[in-house]
């Protein structure tokens, strides 16, 4: 079995920098991802159970990770989002991230999914099994994706 997407191994390296980045789309820049953007306002349990299952180096399912959301949403996409930030170094914008993850929900969740995607992960939107249900994709090395069924 591979490495899971969240390790640093096949991973972009981050330049060490006490100044963060920067986002690599505004959080209202839902229309570079149309597939990103459906899916997160259709279905944003499978979008927060991807991301989930990235940032905690694949120990989570993306299924139960998924289900955390449906309890939890607020909570959850604050956690996730201040995750993320803290791992690609990004400025935390618009608000702090809770207040990101009330306010501008689906947007801020649309923002986390492309970031993932331009940091070199695919979400594999169109990636479905056989029986219809969401796969999880785990990278080994850059450009090498294994699919795992959650």
């Amino acid at each position: 079995m591979g490495t899971p997407a969240g390790s640093r191994e096949g991973t972009p390296s981050q330049p060490p920098s006490a100044q963060p980045l920067g986002w690599s789309s505004g959080i209202f820049d839902f229309q570079l991802d149309s597939p990103g953007c459906w899916w997160t306002c259709m279905c944003p349990c499978l979008i927060s159970g991807r991301i989930g299952n990235f940032l905690d180096d694949g120990n989570t399912s993306c299924t139960t990770n998924a289900c955390y959301y449906c309890l939890f949403w607020c909570c959850v996409t604050g956690r996730h989002r201040r995750k993320l930030r803290k791992t690609f170094n990004l400025p935390e914008e618009p608000m702090n991230d809770y207040a990101t993850a009330f306010f501008c929900h689906c947007c801020a969740l649309c923002q986390e999914s492309r970031e993932l995607t331009n940091q070199g992960l695919d979400m594999g939107f169109n990636a479905v099994s056989s029986c219809g249900s969401p796969t999880c994709l785990y990278l080994h090395s850059p450009g090498e994706v294994e699919m795992h069924k959650h």
